[in-house]
């Protein structure tokens, strides 16, 4: 459905795994957050049997709410610093259970450019889940393609 609505709206995609050894599963997926595409874009390009991280507030968001829980996304509260706790360390123990999870690590985007300061949850999770690797995720975009690359992380949460 989101390599579609991808072709659809004229946007072509391409994915250089060049060099890069299949990815390991289950993993923690960081992405920076750029526009509401993001998640349609990495929707259609990770391989199924993954779930966005999504604060709680989009749980309640009609048309946006529904898909998130159909995706089976898991939701943080980010207002309630205990709940947001908790809602962290379910999300490791669900990526233990063999469920990988794409996280942005900024929490949301803005129009100013450049990364915004990382939350901490994504390397939370990476690092309560022992042994799983962060992925880092780049992505370029111009008017008409956006290429995905994906690269192991230097560095292995431990």
């Amino acid at each position: 459905a989101a390599r579609t609505m991808l072709q659809l709206s004229g946007i072509a995609i391409g994915v250089d795994r060049d060099g890069v050894a299949p990815l390991p599963m289950p993993a923690v997926f960081a992405a920076n957050h750029a526009s509401y595409i993001d998640a349609i874009v990495l929707t259609a390009v990770l391989p199924a049997g993954f779930r966005f991280a999504a604060k709680r507030e989009f749980e309640t968001t009609p048309l946006l709410g529904f898909v998130l829980r159909r995706l089976d996304a898991c939701f943080v509260d980010r207002a309630d610093t205990v709940r947001g706790v908790e809602d962290t360390t379910q999300m490791a123990r669900a990526v233990r259970s063999g469920s990988s999870v794409v996280l942005f690590p900024e929490g949301t985007f803005s129009r100013v450019p450049g990364l915004a300061p990382f939350r901490l949850g994504a390397f939370a999770v990476a690092v309560l889940a022992l042994g799983i690797w962060p992925w880092p995720l780049t992505h370029l975009m111009d008017a008409s393609v956006a290429h995905l690359v994906s690269q192991a992380s230097a560095m292995k949460a431990h």
